[in-house]
């Protein structure tokens, strides 16, 4: 077997992993990348450009057929989880080349298709069921659920030849779903011949979080709001289903109504049947309707869903949240919006809590940093990372133990010498190939 890292071993983002065997290729995730080459923010507009452009920027890999009607050998597509930087190019890939993914995966790649048209179209993907090994050409796949911030993120393993790969994707062991973590390291892939394993935790400053778990989250989010008479606004990523099941909780903890808008409420709504936690917050929010997610929902044919909504008369306007400030959290969004759910509210009557990667503060455009300077409203930073942390990490290569230790999704590779004897790591470049 061939392995052939197109883009991940010195970047976080952008990760696309092609394997080879007996003439045939696999890949694992085709994302977008989430920084340029420079390190500077990269800008999802730059991505809308002909695909010749595309590849000779290196953004596209260089993969013969994948996008035209010329032959191609790569016999699908694996997607470990519903982040852009694992799927976001996706849609350039031709039609016929088969598409896998958790169901969960599938389900939020549609739901973000609802806003985002240059997104896969769900109806290609093929739904795996965890453990259950298929074939794709000379390929046998089997995946392991992960915990991650991204619900129905998987874990790859790949055989082919006599070899066998073994790709983390994104993980942690710090969720609430933390057990699919201690699965794997009790019942670990065997035999493996190379394991891509992520990194993302490398080179974080000691305290970047200084939460460890989900649980912390909670219980942070409860002290800091509970003797809070303000309206309380908790900015976090609408797939983040641990931190919104986090946020439902804080806000019954300190008497407030949890309120979602219409986007984050679907996402939720896909999941509620794998979830009693999420049923639960379902049952236990109200509903902000805005017409851009209400349209969209109406456009793409989510009546199901809206008649949900409309059937638990739980509804919110944006004009009634600032006329009793002290009774919400609002689950809100760097956006617009904003300044409808906080008319006529005094800076002092607005506390707003930033529940997501702190990276993304240091974009001068930042629409939240705009916010909070205009209005002069500080802000407190509660969050824990989607990412295993370095001793889980290790964990995870003692467990599996590879013959090979290969670096992705990383801005760190050589740190990976503190989890394997030296002479087991293989750090590669983007493009390079290996045998095993």
């Amino acid at each position: 077997m061939q392995i052939i890292p197109h883009k991940g071993t010195h970047m976080i983002g952008g990760t696309c992993i092609e394997l080879r065997a007996e003439g045939h290729g696999l890949l694992l995730d085709i994302g977008m990348p989430l920084v340029n080459a420079d390190g500077s923010g990269f800008d999802e507009d730059s991505a809308k450009r002909p695909i010749e452009d595309l590849i000779r920027a290196d953004l596209l890999p260089n993969v013969p057929g994948l996008y035209d009607k010329a032959n191609c050998n790569i016999d699908g597509i694996v997607l470990t989880h519903a982040h852009r930087d694992h799927f976001g190019l996706g849609h350039f890939i031709k039609s016929g080349i088969p598409i896998f993914s958790s169901e969960i995966t599938k389900k939020l790649i549609g739901a973000n298709r609802m806003f985002f048209p240059d997104t896969i179209d769900p109806e290609r993907i093929t739904s795996l069921e965890a453990w259950k090994p298929v074939s794709i050409g000379p390929f046998t796949v089997s995946t392991h659920p992960v915990d991650h911030s991204a619900p129905g993120a998987i874990a790859v393993e790949v055989s082919a030849g006599g070899k066998k790969v073994f790709y983390t994707g994104d993980l942690r062991a710090h969720g609430y779903k933390k057990k699919l973590f201690e699965n794997i390291i009790k019942r670990p892939p065997a035999n493996v011949d190379v394991m891509f394993m992520e990194g993302s935790s490398l080179g974080r400053e000691k305290n970047e979080y200084p939460f460890p778990d989900e649980p912390a989250v909670r219980d942070a989010i409860i002290e800091e709001i509970k003797d809070e008479k303000s309206l309380v606004l908790l900015f976090c990523s609408s797939q983040n289903a641990d931190r919104i099941v986090s946020a439902s909780r804080a806000a019954q903890a300190s008497g407030r109504e949890l309120v979602l808008d219409y986007y984050t409420a679907y996402i939720l709504y896909l999941l509620k049947d794998k979830s009693r936690g999420i049923t639960n917050v379902l049952s236990n929010s109200r509903f902000l309707y805005w017409p851009g997610h209400g349209n969209g929902l109406s456009r793409t044919g989510e009546y199901k869903f809206l008649s949900y909504i409309k059937a638990k008369k739980s509804r919110i306007l944006p004009k009634d949240i600032p006329a009793s400030p002290e009774k919400f959290l609002v689950v809100a969004k760097a956006n617009r919006r904003l300044a409808e759910i906080t008319a006529g509210l005094e800076p002092e009557q607005i506390k707003c809590i930033w529940s997501m990667w702190s990276g993304y503060l240091e974009d001068t455009e930042s629409l939240f940093k705009k916010f909070c300077d205009k209005n002069k409203i500080p802000y407190t930073q509660i969050h824990t990372s989607g990412h295993a942390g370095i001793n889980d990490l290790g964990r995870l290569v003692k467990a599996v133990n590879p013959k090979r230790l290969v670096p992705i999704h990383t801005f760190h590779p050589d740190d990976y010498k503190q989890f394997i004897d030296p002479s087991k790591l293989e750090v590669m470049n983007d493009g390079d190939t290996y045998e095993i």
